[in-house]
């Protein structure tokens, strides 16, 4: 009896054991169901408001709105595709529009329509907003767009050259859009395939608007690669069709990646547009004198060279800014630390290479090394530039001779600019030994950089070389008469350039 007992209470404590444990879990899963109940009536409520602005909203309008649509689509294209019905999708702010103007324009370019295609580009290029709705299905679009232009391997087609360039101006006017990052994007995943369709199409505006495309998105690794094939396997079958515009912008742009010298070196037929006188090149030359120590760059000279450039159309304005930036840099520190020969500022006289000797004895001259400043032409009084070069300089440092020939090879070497000159035709050398040394620096023509002789001096000269009829005193009378004075008034002073310097005692 006892052992029974014993059993039955074990049993009964194992009973009691998991009725608790089930206990417990049936009050856990009544507390589940009673928050999901409460879940369940939330989301039933959340339905109810969304169901409420369904049926507010939609029904009637959405499907009415859709019919009149269709509608609408049917009517403008049952007298076919017009370019009035292209403008006025474009114009449109409907992103229905934007599709149907998008869609239009794959399928024409599929089907090589071009014009019609070129007219949509074109228009796009006037107005981007089809382009920017923030939808799956016109980025899709406009994707496949691209690829159409850019990606097929078409072959050479005049028309289809036009697509493509109105397809580049198109990615340059997106440049500052929310495309930007798509765009450049795009460009990097399918660059080398872009690459090898633009050259293909052997058509230099293209290359050039390409490399533009790249800059404005700041694609500097792209553009290099773009160089490196250009220069290495394409040049020769560019070089004989690049224009005078073409040879200006790869210039420039070879100069801002550091491939100008390898151009110059593979040009043949386009250096023909290497020139100094090119107001658009004539900063690059400036430059490549300064950097070689061949001219003494300063402020003015770079500003007028900088001027010529900044005129010119053949570059954009971030491309400007790119190249002055980059002249600057390299310009600066030899407008700062160059050193430069004691410069001269007096006039300097031309002499024939035969007089040479004769001027040095007469003169008592010395070959010196002085900066002597450039300028534009003869009537420029603004200073361009200075360089370095050897004259014939008297002991006061005052009188300086450069001989005809050096003149004209300076002059050639740093074309368009030039030295100022005044000749000495009216300078008679004297080689009579028995002229004293107080004669010895005479002439019949007074040298205005010296002292002017004596009133009587030079009448004498007049009344010894002119006689009363000669046309030069004929000017000097009609001189005073066009000033207003009176020509019996001899007591009006010379008004020369030199008297101005009261250097003049002349009268009349």
């Amino acid at each position: 009896m006892h052992h029974k007992e014993v059993i039955l209470k074990v049993m009964g404590h194992e009973i009691d054991k998991w009725s608790s444990f089930y206990e417990g879990q049936i009050a856990d899963l009544q507390k589940e169901i009673v928050s999901l109940n409460s879940k369940v009536e939330k989301l039933k409520s959340k339905n109810e408001v969304l169901q409420s602005k369904i049926n507010l909203h939609t029904p009637a309008d959405h499907y009415k709105n859709k019919y009149e649509s269709l509608l609408r689509y049917m009517q403008q294209l049952s007298g076919g595709v017009t370019y009035d019905l292209l403008e006025e999708w474009c114009l449109s702010s409907d992103i229905e529009d934007a599709y149907m103007l998008l869609i239009m324009c794959e399928k024409l370019i599929s089907n090589n329509d071009y014009k019609m295609s070129l007219y949509i580009l074109e228009l796009l290029n006037h107005n981007q907003n089809p382009l920017l709705h923030h939808n799956e299905k016109i980025q899709e679009l406009y994707q496949s767009i691209m690829s159409l232009l850019f990606l097929n391997d078409s072959e050479v087609d005049e028309e289809f050259d036009k697509l493509v360039i109105s397809g580049l101006e198109l990615l340059m006017k997106l440049g500052n859009s929310s495309l930007r990052s798509v765009n450049a994007t795009y460009i990097q995943k399918n660059f080398y395939k872009i690459l090898d369709n633009i050259f293909n199409l052997n058509t230099p505006s293209i290359l050039t608007r390409f490399m533009r495309v790249c800059l404005i998105y700041n694609l500097r690794l792209e553009l290099i690669d773009t160089f490196h094939q250009m220069l290495d396997v394409e040049w020769g079958f560019l070089d004989s069709s690049i224009a005078e515009d073409d040879f200006i912008f790869l210039l420039w742009y070879s100069y801002l990646f550091d491939f100008d010298e390898l151009l110059l070196e593979n040009a043949s037929a386009s250096i023909q547009w290497f020139q100094e006188s090119n107001r658009d090149l004539s900063l690059y030359f400036y430059l490549y004198n300064s950097t070689n120590k061949t001219i003494i760059p300063n402020k003015e000279g770079y500003q007028f060279q900088q001027k010529n450039l900044q005129d010119g159309s053949v570059l954009t304005n971030l491309e400007k800014s790119k190249i002055f930036a980059k002249v600057e840099s390299e310009l600066n520190p030899l407008m700062i630390h160059q050193k430069k020969e004691a410069i001269f500022d007096y006039k300097i006289s031309s002499i024939k290479d035969e007089q040479v000797d004769d001027f040095i004895q007469l003169y008592d001259l010395d070959w010196k090394s002085v900066s002597i400043p450039l300028f534009q032409d003869k009537n420029d009084n603004r200073i361009r530039g200075y360089i370095n070069e050897t004259l014939l300089l008297s002991k006061t440092g005052k009188k300086a001779f450069i001989p005809e020939e050096k003149l004209e090879r300076v002059n050639k070497k740093h074309f368009p600019l030039i030295i100022k000159t005044k000749n000495t035709d009216g300078i008679i050398i004297n080689k009579d030994p028995s002229i004293n040394d107080e004669n010895k620096h005479q002439s019949i023509f007074s040298w205005p950089e010296t002292e002017l002789k004596s009133i009587t001096s030079v009448t004498e000269v007049e009344e010894k070389n002119l006689n009363e009829n000669s046309a030069l005193k004929l000017m000097g009378s009609n001189y005073w008469i066009n000033e207003g004075k009176k020509v019996g008034d001899t007591t009006k002073s010379c008004s020369c350039a030199w008297s101005k310097k009261s250097r003049c005692n002349y009268s009349l």
